[in-house]
């Protein structure tokens, strides 16, 4: 188990022996209410309160800070790795990670990203129907580039029986198969997404950009 598996695994069992606890207190408090008034000998009560894992001191004000990130990258050439890589610098005490993109977060949190961005910004981008910030982020790209976008890029590809070697880093083949048939693919990891492309497809493209 990993030192993140194991603190995860920590916080849960914590989570549950608090959730215990708060559902006796809750009983508690309901017998005494119902104790202290006649009025409320015939009820009962089942409690509703739902214990959670508080958000780290200034993760919203990170979060934020990251919104603006967003909207202060026009070119839409850094990377949300690198987006985050930033605001963790500046918030070094708030532990934050590559899943806070990917996390649906509630409709007032959404409202206050919008009004962050009606603050900062003269045109401002309406974000009304993301669920997240990685939606968000989509929503700035379409906005500032458009539908599509000219990248350049200098890049070195090899290719050997096992691998390409892209810029000196070596993307093994892994095979796979489809309606009995084989090929083989590359596969890596960005922005904590994984993505597949096949081997004979890239080389065939690479081959027709000489």
């Amino acid at each position: 188990m990993t030192k993140q598996q194991d603190e995860y695994a920590r916080k849960r069992r914590n989570l549950q022996e608090y959730q215990k606890a708060v559902n006796k207190a809750a009983k508690e408090a309901a017998k005494l209410i119902r104790d202290a008034d006649p009025r409320y000998k015939d009820f009962g009560a089942i409690p509703m309160v739902v214990a959670h894992v508080r958000s780290p001191a200034g993760k919203n004000k990170a979060l934020m800070r990251l919104v603006d990130l967003i909207m202060e990258d026009k070119t839409c050439e850094k990377t949300n790795t690198e987006l985050l890589a930033k605001v963790q610098k500046e918030f070094s005490d708030t532990p934050l990670s590559a899943s806070l993109w990917s996390q649906k977060r509630k409709g007032y949190f959404i409202k206050n990203i919008q009004k962050r961005i009606d603050g900062k910004m003269q045109n401002p981008i309406s974000v009304e129907g993301c669920k997240s910030l990685s939606d968000v982020r989509r929503r700035f790209k379409v906005a500032y580039l458009g539908n599509s976008r000219t990248i350049t890029r200098k890049a070195t590809f090899m290719f050997s029986k096992d691998a390409v070697v892209v810029n000196g880093k070596p993307h093994s083949f892994v095979r796979k198969s489809a309606k009995g048939k084989a090929y083989k693919i590359i596969r890596f990891k960005r922005d904590s997404i994984t993505y597949e492309i096949r081997a004979k497809a890239l080389a065939k493209l690479l081959s027709t950009t000489r």
